[in-house]
């Protein structure tokens, strides 16, 4: 997604990002302490450290064992054992050496334990512990090897006191005296090594240099700012941050279609005109034809062009077996209020006005409006005659709507089976071809009621009405696969609700120029011509229906 598409979204949602950015700042402001509260440490544990030094008047040569062994040992064997009893562990000994880090420095000749507790006395009392166990156990270690080495000494020193004495008694001579001069070399030596073992002159290994002791660790706690204008401006921040996020959810779980791009990809048809959103003070009658030079009739001559100029591909089909007579377009949407109904007032409005003779036939039996919108009583109409199977007899339940060039038939009183009358509604729709140029049928939702479905195979074309922010992607993907599959005929799509381009533009709305008094009166001529006109061919009809009416009366005496 580009950013400008991002924008668009923020821009349509701009209450869900602000509102999110006013509950902040009202909590920041709200929540604004009196004086600035110092930022408290808290200590949430503690560590100890106990350090051990290998004795200064400790030959480097004489030192038994390295430090990095002496660290090994201190974490594993018989220390952690040791250390667990003196510390009446619970656990395994390992836990408890896990929990102790032990590290060598030969450079400074030290040895230091180091642990962590939430209690200071415990982590004190286990360092202090695995220290003195580690000199302890290599003190008892040392004892024991000098106790060894000792009775070793002690034996070979018998052995040699026994080969002196030997030599003693056999005799004085030379190789004598040269083997006695060795041997007592020998037992000289071992009788120093015994003096020294046993009088552990060594000394021990290490020494404690440091007990261990608790030490807090604090954790610095985060102080909001007391300052106003930080307050408030991290709560902006914050506020619209979490708008924004709110907003592209809300974006990304809301299907509803918002640009012609997205409609024409669900639907899979041409927009044929985008029907801006009519004013609240426009909405009552027929916009078009109250207000030509509005942008809303400017829109549906934008209609009235796409059909006329998509129609003649019709009319050379007409030469090739297609039903002749008038254009006949039958006009749907997905679902209710998506704006098909005064679709069709207006078309039929504009179609008036460019010359054409239009026939509204209002085949929405179930919610009837399009004869309020022309403020038309919906009398005797389509279904009284579908009922009574008179459906060619359309043109004696033709109304004049207060349009030139448009008539209207109404859809009659209610029924009970609206769907059933609509099965046989072909006839009727073949009569109406032969009335007007363009005949407009108004019909129900075609995804609320199949009434739509059976109509459009007896139309010419089909016009599917959409509404911008209330039609679906899912719903407008079902009526291109309903179309699809039943090969109804789809000429393209109205897209309502859509940003009145022309006032953008700059044009301004004026109102159409006063006619000159010439004008009136060739347009009362005109007028009165007209209505002498209707009345012949009324007078007419009714000679020719009372003719019939006789014939069939005599037919039926002859019967």
């Amino acid at each position: 997604m580009e950013v400008t598409s991002y924008a668009r979204i923020l821009r349509r949602r701009w209450k869900l990002v602000l509102l999110p950015c006013v509950v902040a700042l009202l909590a920041a402001w709200w929540t604004l302490p009196e004086e600035a509260a110092p930022a408290d440490a808290a200590v949430t544990s503690y560590s100890a450290t106990a350090t051990l030094i290998t004795p200064l008047n400790a030959p480097v040569d004489e030192v038994p064992i390295s430090l990095a062994t002496v660290a090994l040992y201190a974490t594993t064997g018989d220390i952690p054992d040791l250390a667990a009893a003196e510390l009446k562990y619970d656990g395994l000994p390992e836990v408890l050496a896990a929990q102790v880090l032990v590290q060598p420095n030969a450079e400074t000749s030290t040895l230091t334990f180091t642990t962590t507790d939430e209690d200071g006395q415990a982590a004190a009392n286990r360092v202090n512990v695995f220290a003195d166990t580690t000199i302890q156990y290599f003190k008892d270690l040392e004892e024991s090897q000098n106790k060894i080495r000792a009775r070793e000494i002690n034996r070979e020193l018998d052995r040699i006191g026994e080969q002196i004495t030997a030599l003693e008694a056999g005799g004085t001579n030379a190789l004598e005296q040269t083997e006695m001069a060795s041997l007592n070399e020998q037992y000289s030596l071992l009788q120093n090594e015994l003096r020294t073992v046993t009088g552990n002159s060594s000394g021990p290994i290490l020494e404690v240099l440091q007990s261990g002791v608790p030490i807090p660790e604090a954790t610095q706690t985060f102080a909001a700012p007391t300052n106003p204008m930080a307050r408030i401006g991290i709560a902006a921040l914050l506020g619209l941050l979490l708008g924004a996020a709110l907003a592209l959810i809300v974006e990304r779980l809301d299907s509803r279609m918002r640009t012609r791009e997205q409609v024409e990809d669900a639907v899979g048809l041409p927009v044929l005109a985008e029907i801006p959103t009519m004013p609240k003070n426009h909405r009552d009658g027929v916009a078009s034809a109250a207000r030509p030079a509005s942008t809303v009739a400017e829109a549906f001559r934008n209609l009235r062009s796409s059909v006329l100029l998509l129609s003649p591909g019709l009319a050379d089909a007409a030469t090739k077996g297609a039903k002749p007579g008038g254009l006949t377009i039958l006009v749907t949407s997905a679902l209710p209020h998506e704006g098909k109904t005064t679709t069709v007032a207006n078309l039929a409005a504009v179609m008036a006005e460019a010359g054409r003779r239009v026939l509204v036939l209002s085949l929405d039996l179930r919610n009837p409006r399009v004869h309020q919108v022309f403020g038309v009583e919906n009398g005797t109409g389509v279904s009284d005659l579908l009922a009574a199977d008179r459906g060619r007899q359309l043109k004696s339940v033709l109304r004049e709507t207060g349009i030139a060039g448009v008539t209207i038939a109404t859809s009659g009183h209610q029924t009970d089976h609206p769907g059933a009358l609509l099965a046989s509604v072909g006839p009727m729709i073949e009569a109406a071809r032969s009335l007007a140029d363009v005949v407009l049928i108004d019909t129900p939702p075609m995804l609320a009621v199949s009434d739509a479905l059976d109509v459009a195979r007896h139309a010419d074309v089909t016009l599917l009405v959409s509404r911008l922010n209330k039609t679906t992607r899912g719903q407008a993907e079902e009526c291109h696969r309903l179309l699809s599959r039943l090969g109804i005929a789809a000429l393209g799509t109205v897209l309502v609700g859509t940003r009145p381009a022309g006032a953008r533009y700059g044009y301004p709305m004026a109102s159409p120029p006063e006619a000159t008094v010439a004008e009136k009166s060739e347009q009362t001529e005109q007028t009165d011509r007209t209505e002498q006109t209707d009345k012949a061919e009324k007078t007419e009809k009714n000679g020719k229906t009372a003719k019939t009416e006789r014939a069939d009366s005599g037919a039926g005496e002859a019967d």
